[in-house]
């Protein structure tokens, strides 16, 4: 006995097709609207075709979609690009998949696959794992704090040996 789909002119492929496209990344993309709309047009009723207004609306969301696409990673570049010279703390995740976190000047930006990459105490941090932008002011101030802390913390420790 043959199982048959369910819902009425589409046949397993079909199904198939949309799962994979669902199951490839959680957010939606400009790739993955494309792809929709190409299984929409293989998959249409020939007895009842989409009109030619529904697939310039279509096209339309898909063109609007890649310009704020375009847009949002020029934001990112020039967003990275103003972060030259200053004191970031990036978010990353270790060999042993716990978080944790780097810190330093920003050198410079590179650009790879269209995406911006933070030059980092002579490594590379995508732009999008920034947590943190600080005042190179207060680090310094911070730095100097916590090194008199320490001298004191070696002298309180040396003198009770000592004893």
């Amino acid at each position: 006995m043959s199982m048959t789909n369910p819902v009425k002119g589409v046949d397993s492929s079909t199904v198939t097709d949309i799962n994979s496209i669902e199951n490839k990344s959680s957010g939606l993309d400009k790739d993955t609207f494309l792809q929709l709309l190409v299984a929409q047009m293989k998959y249409q009723d020939p007895l009842e075709p989409a009109s030619s207004t529904e697939y310039i609306s279509q096209l339309a969301q898909f063109t609007s979609l890649e310009e704020m696409e375009n847009l949002n990673q020029s934001f990112d570049q020039s967003d990275a690009q103003s972060l030259v010279g200053s004191y970031v703390i990036m978010k990353t995740i270790g060999i042993d998949g716990k978080e944790d976190y780097i810190s330093g000047l920003v050198d410079y930006v590179t650009m790879h696959n269209g995406k911006p990459y933070l030059s980092i105490n002579d490594g590379f941090y995508d732009y999008s794992d920034l947590d943190s932008v600080v005042d190179i002011d207060y680090m310094m101030a911070l730095a100097a704090q916590q090194d008199k802390e320490a001298s004191a913390n070696n002298a309180e420790s040396g003198n009770s040996s000592g004893e």
